[in-house]
C-alpha cells in the first residue's frame, strides 16, 4: 500500500489556498512580518513566499518558507 499525504488542515491555510499569486503579508507569533507572493502551501503545513526583486539597494528574488500553525495574521493583497 502507498503512503498516504498528508493535508494541512489549518485553517488559515486552507483560507489561503484560495489566493494563490496573490501578495500576501503574514504575522508570525513572534511578531515578525514576512510578506511577498503566495506560492505553494505544502501539504505538510508549510507556506512558500516569493519575495520580488528589489531595485535599489538590488535584491534577487527571495524565497521566504513559513509554518502554517505560525501564522497568527494574514493580509491578502486583491484586486478591485
Amino acid at each position: 500500500m502507498g503512503k498516504k499525504k498528508k493535508h494541512c488542515h489549518d485553517s488559515i491555510c486552507q483560507y489561503l489556498s484560495h489566493y494563490m499569486s496573490s501578495e500576501v503579508t503574514l504575522t508570525l507569533e513572534s511578531g515578525q512580518i514576512v510578506s511577498g507572493e503566495l506560492v505553494k502551501i505544502k501539504e505538510n503545513g508549510l507556506i512558500v513566499l516569493q519575495e520580488t526583486n528589489i531595485i535599489s539597494p538590488f535584491i534577487e528574488d527571495l524565497t521566504t518558507i513559513v509554518r502554517c500553525r505560525d501564522v497568527v495574521i494574514a493580509t491578502i493583497q486583491t484586486e478591485p
